[in-house]
């Protein structure tokens, strides 16, 4: 399913109740989003998301992706040049079979330590984001992770230990 809008887009509480057995999303936005908490919800089969936002950044809450159990791959991309991070360490909770996650453009700068928390995870995009700082610990829990791409960040300097979590063994 593909959803594609220019104008302001409120994707309300459980929008998608009639398509439980929805595998692939895509939501392209060229205006204003604002993802309720349950917008997402009843979305048990669902593997692929994809959101794509042009020159407006989305509102969401923390967690809204905690009812997508079944979701391999989420693709997020931010087509604008604000200064805004809108990421938080719960943003992602409930990703519990994740394998892929792209997170481009969002111009997050810091990762915080956990910031991610997601043992399922195979391969992190993070590239045209504005990364300047990694905390010691950003990356634990991420023990199944074997790609990793920081390109177009501003990282100047990656200290010891950064991806440590990533590389020890229980």
């Amino acid at each position: 399913l593909i959803i594609e809008s220019h104008i302001m887009f409120v994707l309300k509480n459980y929008s998608f109740l009639s398509l439980p057995k929805l595998k692939s999303l895509t939501i392209n936005s060229f205006d204003n989003i604002v993802i309720q908490q349950h917008g997402l919800k009843n979305l048990a089969c669902l593997e692929d998301l994809t959101l794509r936002f042009h020159n407006f950044l989305p509102e969401f809450a923390n967690g809204i992706f905690k009812s997508l159990n079944n979701l391999k791959r989420l693709f997020m991309f931010y087509h604008s040049y604000g200064e805004q991070n809108i990421f938080t360490r719960q943003t992602f909770d409930g990703l519990k079979n994740i394998q892929l996650l792209v997170i481009a453009g969002f111009n997050i700068t810091t990762l915080s330590s956990n910031f991610f928390n997601l043992q399922t995870l195979e391969i992190l995009f993070l590239f045209d984001n504005k990364v300047c700082e990694v905390s010691r610990g950003a990356f634990l829990g991420l023990k199944n992770l074997r790609g990793l791409d920081f390109g177009e960040n501003r990282i100047s300097n990656i200290g010891p230990g950064i991806f440590g979590a990533i590389c020890d063994e229980d």
